[in-house]
């Protein structure tokens, strides 16, 4: 049987034991123990995905959108130069990418292969989006058939849908049948600067068909400011235009 004092020893060192023990355990929980995060690659934190969904901004490839290419076309420019163009949508309302791969193959009527482009573009949610490729160069060859599709795997992730507050105002086009001008001006309503903005214009025929298309890019808007748009093309149109559609393209984090 113990005397007082070895309990008292025993009683001592159990809680000193105790202690070195508490302490290495939450040095070791510190050290090893990381919380579930978004890009930890483990399926956690109600993920829908592995480090997609629920409280990830990334979007699980499940649940990625369906983007819609209504038409894509190439336009002449002069003998030997296209301009192309893809009408894409985003229906879905919160998600976007910021780069998205694409390619325009241009095909003879020999159904032969005589251009393509790859690029990548920014895709805002629910919106239009212009995807424009200026200047494809075909040789001798004439296009008779455009192929737009986008390559690769795309990053999707939460964003609201709610861009920039503009307006495009004061379009006009003249010179139809020398060397076709089309002026506008675009307003930014908002409270932040803009940059860098791409502008598309599509000219349409009576029969609602696209005709024409050209791009700028406008360097800066100020808020509550404007900047002025100049689209043209180095000959005449040969039909006159019955709607214009000027669609610029916003993305957070590139333009505002």
């Amino acid at each position: 049987m113990l005397s007082w004092g070895a309990k008292r020893r025993f009683i001592v060192l159990a809680i000193a034991i105790l202690i070195v023990v508490l302490i290495f355990a939450w040095y070791g929980f510190a050290k090893f123990y990381a919380p579930p995060s978004c890009t930890d690659g483990k399926q956690n934190q109600e993920e829908i995905g592995v480090d997609c969904g629920g409280p990830c901004v990334r979007i699980c490839e499940n649940q990625a959108p369906k983007l819609i290419v209504h038409w894509q076309r190439a336009f002449m420019v002069r003998n030997g130069s296209f301009n192309a163009l893809a009408y894409v949508e985003n229906t879905n309302p919160r998600s976007g990418s910021r780069a998205v791969s694409y390619s325009f193959k241009l095909y003879d009527a020999d159904n032969i292969l005589v251009a393509e482009r790859i690029g990548t573009a920014s895709i805002p949610p629910q919106r239009i989006v212009p995807i424009f490729e200026g200047d494809i160069r075909t040789g001798s060859r004439s296009p008779a058939r455009t192929v737009f599709s986008f390559e690769g795997d795309t990053e999707w992730v939460t964003l609201s849908a709610v861009g920039p507050d503009v307006q495009i105002v004061d379009q006009n086009i003249i010179d139809i049948e020398t060397l076709p001008l089309l002026t506008a001006r675009l307003v930014n309503n908002g409270s932040r600067p803009l940059s860098n903005v791409e502008v598309v214009a599509v000219l349409y025929d009576s029969s609602n068909n696209a005709r024409e298309a050209s791009q700028t890019v406008i360097p800066s808007v100020a808020p509550l400011d404007s900047a002025a748009m100049l689209f043209s093309w180095p000959s005449a149109l040969g039909f006159t235009p019955a709607r214009i559609e000027i669609i610029p393209r916003f993305y957070p984090g590139i333009n505002y």
